[in-house]
C-alpha cells in the first residue's frame, strides 16, 4: 500500500482557488476504500453503542424504581450531559454523518491545507464540488474526531450517573 505525503505530494496545481480549478492526486485505492470503510464502521458502531446505552440507562432507571418513559431516555441523558458542562451537539452529528456515509452518497476526498503547513485537514465531499462556501457539502475529519471526544465524554459523565442511581440505594 502506498502512503500520501500531503507535503511531499500536492504542487500547486492540485491546489484550488476561487481563480482556478485544482487538479486531483492519485490516492492508493487500498487506502482510499479501507479509509471510507473505516469511517462507516467507526459511525455505524458509535450509533449502535449510543442506541445500547440508551437501552441500558431505561433498565438500570427501571430497576431502581424510578419510572422513565423510553422515549424519554434521550432527553434524561442530554440534561445529563449539558449539567456536567458538555456539549451535546456531537450527538445530532453523528446522527448525520452516519447517515450521510450510510444512505446518501458516495463521498470524495480533498485535503484541506488553509490553515498552513503541518495543519492539514482530510475533507470528505458529498459531492463532486467545485468550492468549498457550502458546508453541508462536505465534511470534515476533524469534526468526525469531535464527534468520537463528545462521545468518550459522555461516555463518563453516564457511567458516573448511573453510579450514583445505584449509590442511592438502601
Amino acid at each position: 500500500m502506498k502512503y500520501i505525503k500531503v507535503t511531499e505530494t500536492h504542487k500547486e496545481e492540485h491546489v484550488f482557488t476561487l481563480q482556478k480549478e485544482g487538479y486531483a492526486f492519485d490516492i492508493d485505492d487500498n487506502l482510499k476504500y479501507s479509509l471510507l470503510i473505516d469511517i462507516d464502521s467507526l459511525l455505524f458502531e458509535l450509533n449502535s453503542v449510543c442506541e445500547l446505552i440508551t437501552s441500558l440507562f431505561h433498565v438500570l432507571y427501571t430497576n431502581v424504581g424510578k419510572q422513565l418513559k423510553k422515549k424519554n431516555v434521550g432527553l434524561t441523558i442530554k440534561r445529563i450531559i449539558e449539567e456536567a458542562g458538555e456539549s451535546w451537539n456531537w450527538f445530532q452529528e453523528l446522527d448525520n454523518q452516519r447517515n450521510f456515509f450510510m444512505h446518501e452518497a458516495a463521498p470524495y476526498f480533498a485535503v484541506d491545507i488553509t490553515k498552513g503547513h503541518g495543519n492539514y485537514d482530510l475533507l470528505i465531499m458529498r459531492e463532486n464540488i467545485e468550492t468549498f462556501d457550502d458546508h453541508t457539502k462536505f465534511v470534515k475529519m476533524s469534526e468526525i474526531n469531535a464527534v468520537v471526544k463528545g462521545f468518550s465524554s459522555a461516555k463518563a459523565i453516564i457511567q458516573g450517573h448511573l453510579i450514583q442511581l445505584y449509590k442511592i440505594l438502601p
